[in-house]
């Protein structure tokens, strides 16, 4: 719901731009108003609070976590953070310069991608994950975004990169929640730790991504999508890497 909401809020503000410049903003500032007022009204404290069953945080509880299950997992978060950022971040401008979007045209691509994705997210992510892990999900995810990429570098035209748009954000909106799934899965009874490291380096590659992207957009319009298909190809590396290393240990467990 988070990510469809960052890639539908884009593109709804496109549609208010072409009204006014000013009117994105008037709804940004409206509806934190109206959230500040249903948090008031329907989000109450708990009236008894306890920490009975909470372990305390002690300094020497870190030394006793395996942090070497969490490597490889917490580099793809970064990797894949990264790029997908740097994607989404540009987007609109590298439409704009290619085929001359105009906001309604960039509000209707991005939209319609966010649309698509939230839909694939409702209906087919948990069906499948019950025939694929996440590993393994997440790696044919990677590998349809490096294709529609590819694709998108090679169209030229006003309804083909429509198109594109429409099915690009799909393998980008599937992959994060089986990133969370997975860290889930390996925290066992670490999940507060594992949610804060998956943050933390989600954070980090949102924010590096689209600087580095930026630099690159300034040398050649292409050169972020270029970006983003080597990401997500050592996206698919990591993924594989991480794989042997879970069917390693878990002959070791045997």
């Amino acid at each position: 719901i988070i990510n469809s909401g960052f890639i539908l809020g884009p593109g709804i503000g496109g549609f208010m731009a072409e009204v006014s410049h000013r009117m994105p903003f008037y709804f940004a500032g409206a509806l934190g108003i109206l959230a500040f007022i249903m948090s008031i009204v329907l989000i109450h404290d708990p009236k008894k609070s306890t920490t009975s069953g909470f372990q305390k945080l002690e300094p020497q509880l870190l030394t006793k976590i395996n942090w070497k299950v969490f490597i490889t997992p917490v580099i793809l978060t970064l990797v894949l953070s990264f790029g997908l950022s740097a994607f989404e971040t540009l987007y609109s401008l590298y439409t704009a310069d290619k085929v001359n979007y105009s906001p309604k045209d960039i509000s209707i691509a991005i939209t319609g991608g966010g649309i698509f994705g939230a839909l694939f997210q409702i209906y087919f992510f948990d069906k499948f994950m019950k025939y694929f892990s996440e590993l393994t999900f997440i790696a044919w995810s990677l590998l349809y975004s490096v294709v529609v990429l590819i694709l998108l570098v090679f169209a030229n035209g006003y309804w083909s990169i429509m198109l594109i748009s429409f099915v690009v954000f799909i393998g980008f909106d599937m992959i994060r929640p089986a990133i969370t799934n997975y860290f889930s899965n390996i925290a066992g009874e670490r999940q507060g730790f594992a949610g804060g490291l998956n943050s933390t380096f989600t954070s980090m590659g949102n924010f590096i991504g689209p600087l580095i992207a930026g630099a690159l957009f300034d040398v050649h319009i292409e050169a972020p999508i270029y970006m983003a298909i080597g990401v997500s190809l050592a996206g698919v590396v990591i993924v594989l890497i991480e794989k042997q290393h879970r069917a390693k240990l878990k002959e070791q467990n045997m």
